[in-house]
């Protein structure tokens, strides 16, 4: 696989959207150059984890002028490993942004057609995936865990797209750094929830260790959903990149427990 996302300065841009859609920005977050400390030493991006908010703070601001997006104009949903996704515009911004709690309730998708909003999306170990209809001016962000993955966020968030009129074809989605299959391990009653999606050919997404686990592939789960719903292949990106492989790069709660977290962003712009 060739990687897709570019690193530098820290963050991982989407190379082939930089090249084709200028005013479009996308990337996601790592764990470096941040002033956090201790199991949240680097660039911890989440309140809710138990960081001091002061550093959180310090790593939010750090990140917005990096990007060049004050966090003002951030938008942050209270993540829950639903499969709720929202609609926001300009009026949203600064949700979630000075604290956890007034980030938009109970939701783990945004999207918005306004420029100058930066939608966002925490992860560490789950599944950040950045959409954009370009011809459309809609982009959005989903968070999808091993629940929002087997309940289908994906698929509610696309279909929301497709009833607005756009077609599958004018959708582009990059998935960002997760849990590989490699390094995941589930029990039998996961297994059975993915089995009973709606998504057809989930099996190809797990492989039986026999010793009552299973090796998962919740980035797969994802991508076969978008598949399943008529987007091409060649517009999905997905990232050799892992958060326990690559655990330089990245927190791990799976790996390291109490830990921080990284971002997925995406925003059109007229800067």
């Amino acid at each position: 696989m060739i990687e897709p996302f570019r690193l530098e300065n820290g963050l991982l841009f989407v190379r082939d959207w930089e090249e084709r859609f200028p005013h479009i920005l996308a990337g996601f977050t790592t764990r470096l150059d941040g002033v956090s400390k201790s199991r949240f030493t680097g660039n911890n991006i989440a309140y809710q984890v138990g960081d001091i908010p002061a550093y959180v703070q310090a790593n939010r601001k750090k990140m917005g002028e990096k990007i060049g997006f004050n966090w003002e104009e951030w938008v942050v949903a209270e993540q829950a490993h639903t499969n709720t996704v929202a609609e926001v515009t300009q009026a949203d911004c600064g949700a979630g942004t000075h604290d956890f709690e007034s980030g938009i309730p109970k939701t783990d998708g945004l999207y918005t057609t306004d420029h100058d909003v930066l939608l966002t999306a925490f992860y560490a170990d789950c599944v950040p995936l950045l959409f954009i209809a370009p011809n459309h001016d809609l982009v959005g962000v989903v968070h999808a865990g091993w629940q929002g993955s087997v309940n289908e966020i994906t698929r509610v968030f696309v279909k929301e797209w497709l009833a607005k009129g756009i077609l599958p074809s004018e959708i582009h989605v990059a998935i960002g750094p997760a849990i590989s299959k490699a390094n995941y391990r589930v029990d039998l009653p996961v297994i059975e929830q993915v089995l009973a999606m709606e998504t057809p050919n989930t099996q190809l997404a797990f492989s039986d260790l026999g010793t009552g686990e299973y090796k998962l592939d919740t980035p797969y789960l994802n991508e076969l959903q978008l598949l399943d719903l008529g987007i091409p292949s060649e517009n999905i990106l997905r990232t050799s990149y892992c958060t326990v492989a690559d655990i330089d790069l990245f927190y791990s709660f799976r790996k390291e427990g109490l830990t921080g977290r990284m971002m997925a962003f995406i925003a059109q712009t007229n800067k």
